[in-house]
């Protein structure tokens, strides 16, 4: 039993070591690993990676589950689901899976995610690109948002623009400083956008096919609607 004890510390200490043993520079790792207050060159992670209070100056690459708190990232490549908390990303991120952001800064050259991004109380100043839907919720949106999946805002501001193939656009206490452009092509359904005490100072344009422009308590489009039934309700 003692022997049995020994060797299962010895194996401890060594996925330990192994996980820091190159904190200096690069962190390269099979499997999965937590690390946290260490200051790296790069990262490779076949496996998941739990990180906290980490900085890296050039590329993370995981192909696993990545969480990130408190840390500060240069380009950004994850082959799994992300969460990103208290977090400043300044380079390219492509993300092949979901993502969830809070209280993070993003900025650098471009945000590509494949699957969905649900995010709150946090800035982008990067374009972004989705394959799926946004939910967002007091964010800051610098760049122009491109989505094929559905949005919905609450509570954030667009300083560019929103271009989407998705069925269905909704914006609550908003704003938007720019065109929306709706290219959904959905012959069962017809394309909805629904501004709800919203402001968008740019156009709205349904340039597939025509859709329907929902406008409730008090949403303005001070630019031209084209294409689109325009519904009014509310206050």
């Amino acid at each position: 039993m003692k022997s049995f004890q020994i060797l299962s510390y010895t194996t401890a200490l060594i996925l330990f070591y192994h996980a820091n043993a190159d904190s200096i520079n690069n962190l390269n790792f099979a499997g999965n690993v937590k690390v946290s207050q260490e200051n790296y060159q790069s990262i490779n992670i076949n496996g998941d990676l739990d990180a906290e209070r980490i900085s890296n100056s050039g590329m993370s690459n995981i192909s696993g589950n990545a969480q990130f708190r408190q840390s500060k990232l240069q380009d950004l490549s994850i082959d799994g689901k992300a969460t990103l908390e208290n977090t400043q990303v300044n380079g390219e991120m492509n993300i092949a899976g979901a993502l969830r952001v809070s209280n993070s800064q993003i900025g650098g050259k471009l945000l590509h995610c494949s699957g969905s991004i649900i995010s709150k109380d946090s800035v982008y100043a990067l374009p972004l690109n989705i394959n799926g839907r946004l939910d967002s919720s007091h964010d800051s949106f610098l760049q122009i948002i491109n989505s094929s999946g559905s949005i919905t805002l609450n509570q954030s501001t667009l300083h560019q623009g929103i271009t989407s193939s998705g069925y269905k656009l909704k914006l609550t206490n908003s704003q938007v400083q720019g065109d929306i452009s709706d290219n959904a092509r959905i012959w069962i359904l017809t394309p909805q956008i629904f501004l709800d005490n919203t402001q968008v100072s740019g156009n709205v344009i349904f340039t597939k096919m025509t859709g329907e422009l929902i406008l409730a308590n008090g949403a303005k489009v001070t630019g031209t609607v084209k294409n689109a039934k325009i519904v009014r309700y509310g206050s």
